[in-house]
């Protein structure tokens, strides 16, 4: 689960670019569950709006991909399939973020991992009926979580999922791998000024402005600045957490323990793609400080930005 964590200042709302005057375009969507918004520099309003209608097309298109809550989703007929030792062509999309979080999976010794998903369904009812889930129920998910059991087929992009009953998880990583994607569209169609921040995931373009995009760390005076050609990822809310009796466990699920974590954090991420901000701050906020920072090690262009950790 991220939070949104900044706050936008851009301090110049026009700008010229040789000899073409250009405009600020801003719009916003609900999407993913959470305010999209999109903020770039073009021609003219009409530009603006064709631009933004495609762009909410393709979050839209995507998400059909990666969603664990529809059921027709693919990945959704992807979880279906395991333990039926049938391999699965799956799409470029689909192969590229399953590969790089069984990357992070294996560098993070499990604390991310997309095969959270019987954890994630299971912790979302306890927090639905504020119940805590039995033991025995944990357990069981438990079992079924283990990122080894997924399987890859180079030669015809196809994935094998070894137990019955697996259900994959993309929410630590698909949205920033959208936002990615919503840029790349963007560039492709020769706006490189742009932000796109997907409620605690943000990608950060080009800057030719005097003023440069700056973000804000929550309520705090600090800034990250200096903002072009990043991504920013958030993760962690100590504020949402289920509480039984003297008890209290995050909604950030431990893959490894099966339980929310017992030392949330809010954690803030830069790196060359938000893809990847979006994938080390969820496994960061698992991690904590000191081996979230072992974690980086093997990400030189990544940043820790922000992180607070609390006791619950």
């Amino acid at each position: 689960m991220k939070f949104c964590a900044f706050i936008l200042l851009l301090l110049v709302n026009s700008v010229s670019d040789g000899l073409v005057a250009q405009i600020r375009y801003e719009t916003s969507a609900q999407k993913l569950g959470t305010q999209f918004k999109l903020i770039f520099y073009c021609q003219d309003s009409l530009i603006g709006e064709d631009l933004a209608a495609e762009a909410w097309k393709l979050v839209d298109k995507l998400n059909m991909i990666f969603s664990d809550y529809e059921g027709t989703s693919e990945v959704t007929q992807l979880s279906n399939s395991s333990g039926s030792s049938e391999w699965i062509e799956v799409s470029d999309a689909l192969w590229e973020v399953i590969q790089r979080s069984h990357d992070l999976s294996v560098k993070s010794d499990g604390a991310f991992d997309i095969t959270i998903g019987p954890l994630s369904k299971l912790w979302r009812r306890a927090f639905r009926r504020n119940m805590l889930p039995q033991e025995t129920e944990i357990a069981e998910a438990k079992s079924r979580v283990n990122y080894n059991w997924i399987h890859f087929n180079n030669e015809n992009r196809s994935i094998l999922l070894e137990k019955s009953n697996m259900r994959l998880d993309l929410g630590g990583i698909a949205k920033g791998y959208i936002i990615d994607q919503v840029y790349d569209y963007f560039s492709e169609h020769d706006i490189a000024e742009v932000l796109i921040d997907g409620g605690g995931d943000i990608y950060v373009g080009a800057t030719k402005l005097s003023a440069p995009w700056k973000l804000s760390l929550g309520a705090s005076d600090q800034h990250i600045k200096g903002l072009e050609y990043k991504g920013v990822a958030s993760s962690g809310d100590h504020y949402r957490y289920l509480e039984v009796g003297e008890k209290k466990f995050s909604h950030i699920i431990d893959p490894r323990s099966g339980y929310g974590a017992n030392q949330p954090s809010q954690v803030i991420i830069s790196a060359p793609s938000c893809t990847l901000a979006d994938a080390l701050a969820s496994a960061i906020s698992i991690l904590g400080l000191e081996k979230g920072q072992d974690l980086l090690v093997d990400f030189p262009n990544c940043k820790l930005e922000y992180l607070e950790q609390h006791k619950l």
